[in-house]
């Protein structure tokens, strides 16, 4: 984990990104979609000279386009296998998907 609460780090150390985002005590129900938490407390960007420089770009084309697919009706996923996404548990909190042709994974998911 990132969060050090007065603790000495090593040297050397690897800050686990997901791990942190799902730090309950930082995050209360971290495995809900809660759009009502504040974009600034999400570490995925990075922090100071390691952050993305298409943070700002790609947050407001996130929130951009949830609050477009919030508005459509009647959306569900697709019926029978179409609807499925095959996700497979990778350390550290990442996951990786079925390609279509199922002879592969792929770190996003995929659809036809």
């Amino acid at each position: 984990m990132c969060i050090v609460k007065k603790k000495t780090l090593p040297t050397r150390w690897r800050c686990s990104q997901v791990g942190a985002n799902r730090e309950a005590e930082y995050f209360p129900e971290p495995n809900k979609v809660r759009l009502d938490r504040p974009m600034d407390v999400y570490i995925h960007y990075g922090i100071g000279p390691h952050a993305c420089l298409g943070g700002d770009a790609s947050k407001v084309a996130l929130t951009t386009m949830l609050k477009v697919v919030g508005r459509l009706n009647n959306i569900r996923r697709a019926p029978g296998p179409q609807g499925q996404l095959k996700k497979i548990p990778r350390p550290g909190g990442f996951y990786v998907y079925m390609r279509e042709d199922h002879g592969s994974y792929w770190p996003f998911p995929t659809s036809t």
